[in-house]
C-alpha cells in the first residue's frame, strides 16, 4: 500500500509523522512525504521519498514585488489592482498538490490537521483521507471542555463547559478580526492563497474553485482553528485512556503517541551532545535527574527558569538539565550551580530516558514523550494552544502535578519532591507507558482499514 503524507513541516508534527511512517514501513507499506517546508534533509535521513511543494511561492513573490505603495498612485491603481486579482485567482487555481498526489497514486492520503488547502484541493480525487494531529480531541462534545481550558469536567457542570466553549470561540473570532484589521481588508481580498492559509475567506474561494461549498464540508463549531473537515477521520496521536471522560466524536481515532526513541535531533549541536555526555558521566547516578523544557515559544518566562535554577541551587542532592529551546542564552539565568546543566538544544528523548521527573510546559509532543518513557511531570502551562488542556489531563490521570507560573522556588521544590517521592505518579505513568507499547500498531491498523 502506498501512503502519501502531506505535513506542515513543524518540528513536533514532523517527528510524529516520521515515527508513524516507520511503523507503516515496518508493516510493509510505502510512505511518501510532501511539504511546503524545506524538511527534505530530515525526511530523507530516514530513507523516505520527499517532494517539496513550491507552487504557492511564485504568486506570493510576485505579489510582494508589486508592493502596496503602488496602489497609492492614481495612474497605476487600477492596473496594480488587476494584477493582484490575477495573482490571487492564479494562486487559488494552483493545482500543484492535486496533480502531484494524482501522479503518486496513493491508496491513502494523510494530512496534518492544519493543511486545509491540501484537503480542499484533494477532496475530489476519491483517495481515502485522514487528518493527523498530536492534539487530543478538538471536537465539541458534552462533558468535554475545549483544549485551551483549565476546567476539569469532573469538578463542574455542563453550563460551565458551555461557557468555556463560548469563550474559546469568541477568542478565535476575535483573533481572526484582529489579524484582518492588521492586514487590512484590501490586503485580504488581494493576497495570494498559500498552502498554510487558515483564512476562511481564502479557503472558501479555494473550495468553490473545486466545486465545493465550504460550509458543507467544514464545521467551525469545534476547537480547531479555523474548522474541522466533516466526515474525515481525525487520527489523534494520544491514548484514549488519557482523554477526559466523554462520548467521543465518531470521526476521532486515538492511535497512541508517535514517539521515536531513535530520533534524528538535527538541531542539537555536537557541543550540546558533548556537554550532556560529560554531565551524565560525571554525576552520581543515585541522585534523581530532572529534565526541564519550557518550549521554544516563551522567552518571557525567564524569571520562572531562574526560580527553577534557585530550587536546584539549594537542593544539591538533585540534578537538573535545562533545554532552552534556542530562545534564550544560559547567561540570562545567572551563575549555574554544578548540579545544573543548560543546553541551547537538548537531546530530549535521550535525557528523558535517564530522568526521574520532567518540568514541562504541557505541550502535546513533550507530554507524549514523557508518557512513552515513563517520566512523571510537573507542568507549568503557558496557556499556549493546547497546553492548558494537556495539563488538565496530566492532573486528572495522576501523571504528575500542575503548578502555576508564579510559583516560588519553595513551591517548585515542593512539586518536584511530590513527584519524586509519591509512587502514585510513577506507577500510573508506567501503566500508560505499557499501554502505549501495546497500542504501538493501532495507527497502522486504522490506516490499513481506510484503504478497505
Amino acid at each position: 500500500m502506498r501512503i502519501v503524507h502531506i505535513t506542515d513541516g513543524m518540528t513536533s508534527s514532523v517527528n510524529a509523522d516520521v515515527e508513524l511512517s516507520r511503523r507503516l514501513r515496518g508493516a510493509g507499506h510505502d510512505v511518501v512525504f510532501l511539504s511546503p517546508a524545506d524538511i527534505g534533509s530530515t525526511i530523507k535521513a530516514d530513507g523516505l521519498e520527499f517532494h517539496l511543494l513550491t507552487g504557492d511561492r511564485p504568486f506570493v513573490e510576485a505579489s510582494e514585488a508589486l508592493g502596496w505603495q503602488s496602489l497609492r498612485h492614481p495612474g497605476t491603481f487600477a492596473k496594480r489592482l488587476a494584477e493582484r486579482r490575477q495573482l490571487r485567482a492564479g494562486s487559488i487555481a494552483n493545482d500543484e498538490i492535486e496533480s502531484l498526489v494524482r501522479s503518486l497514486e496513493p491508496d491513502v492520503l494523510l494530512l496534518d490537521f492544519e493543511m486545509h488547502f491540501a484537503r480542499l484541493v484533494t477532496a475530489s480525487l476519491g483517495v481515502p483521507t485522514a487528518m493527523t494531529s498530536v492534539f487530543f480531541s478538538v471536537f465539541r462534545r458534552p462533558g468535554l471542555p475545549p483544549l485551551d481550558s483549565t476546567t476539569r469536567p469532573d469538578q463542574t457542570d455542563q453550563a460551565a463547559l458551555d461557557r468555556e466553549w463560548q469563550r474559546s470561540r469568541a477568542a478565535t473570532v476575535g483573533l481572526e478580526w484582529r489579524q484582518r484589521a492588521i492586514r487590512s481588508a484590501m490586503a485580504d481580498w488581494y493576497r495570494p492563497a498559500q498552502y498554510h492559509s487558515m483564512d476562511v475567506d481564502t479557503l472558501r474561494q479555494v473550495a468553490a474553485s473545486r466545486g465545493l461549498v465550504l460550509d458543507a464540508v467544514a464545521d467551525r463549531s469545534h476547537w480547531q482553528r479555523p474548522f474541522v473537515h466533516r466526515g474525515v477521520p481525525f487520527l489523534s496521536f494520544n491514548l484514549a485512556e488519557l482523554e477526559l471522560e466523554h462520548d467521543p466524536h465518531p470521526d476521532i481515532r486515538y492511535v497512541g503517541p508517535m514517539v521515536s526513541l531513535q530520533r534524528n535531533e538535527l538541531s542539537v549541536t555536537s557541543e550540546d551532545h558533548a556537554a550532556w555526555t560529560n554531565f551524565q558521566r560525571d554525576r552520581d547516578r543515585s541522585r534523581p535527574l530532572v529534565y526541564c523544557s519550557l518550549g521554544s515559544y516563551w522567552q518571557a518566562e525567564v524569571p520562572l527558569l531562574k526560580r527553577i535554577v534557585a530550587t536546584f541551587s539549594r537542593r544539591d542532592d538533585w540534578d537538573l538539565v535545562l533545554g532552552l529551546g534556542g530562545t534564550i542564552e544560559s547567561s540570562q539565568l545567572g551563575s549555574l550551580p554544578a548540579n545544573v546543566l543548560a543546553l541551547a538544544f537538548a537531546p530530549q528523548v535521550e535525557i528523558l530516558t535517564q530522568s526521574s521527573c520532567a518540568i514541562v510546559h504541557g505541550g502535546a509532543t513533550t507530554a507524549a514523550e514523557c508518557v512513552v518513557l515513563g517520566v512523571p511531570m510537573v507542568v507549568y502551562s503557558t496557556g499556549h494552544i493546547d497546553q492548558n488542556g494537556n495539563a488538565t489531563r496530566v492532573e486528572v490521570h495522576q501523571l504528575g502535578v500542575v503548578g502555576q507560573p508564579t510559583d516560588s522556588a519553595t513551591e517548585i521544590e515542593m512539586h518536584v519532591a511530590q513527584v519524586l517521592n509519591d509512587g502514585r505518579f510513577s506507577s500510573r505513568i508506567n501503566q500508560c507507558k505499557e499501554l502505549a507499547e501495546r497500542r504501538r500498531f493501532d495507527a497502522v491498523e486504522v490506516i490499513e482499514s481506510l484503504a478497505g
